[in-house]
């Protein structure tokens, strides 16, 4: 179990969703993430999980697979404000 699960900081950010943003846009999980690396996900909170609600390409690949990024940055634009994520 992780050792907070829903602090201050996550209470506080899903009110403002229910408050801001469209109802078509669910949160469907009682967590903020604040990061994801291959297939582990971690919340504002500082808890890690295993990412067992990722889609197809995330599913094989993880996230932020370093051949994906590379071949995205290597096919930006140079002058568009990208930064590669940072490392875990």
């Amino acid at each position: 179990m992780p050792a907070n699960p829903r602090g201050c900081r996550t209470e506080e950010l899903l009110t403002l969703h229910g408050e801001l943003l469209s109802r078509s846009i669910g949160a469907h999980f009682p967590m903020v993430w604040e990061r994801a690396r291959g297939s582990a996900v971690w919340d504002i909170e500082g808890n890690r999980y295993l990412d067992l609600t990722s889609a197809a390409c995330t599913t094989s690949l993880g996230h932020c697979h370093p051949a994906v990024t590379a071949a995205l940055a290597g096919q930006l634009d140079p002058s568009y404000p990208a930064r590669p994520p940072p490392t875990a």
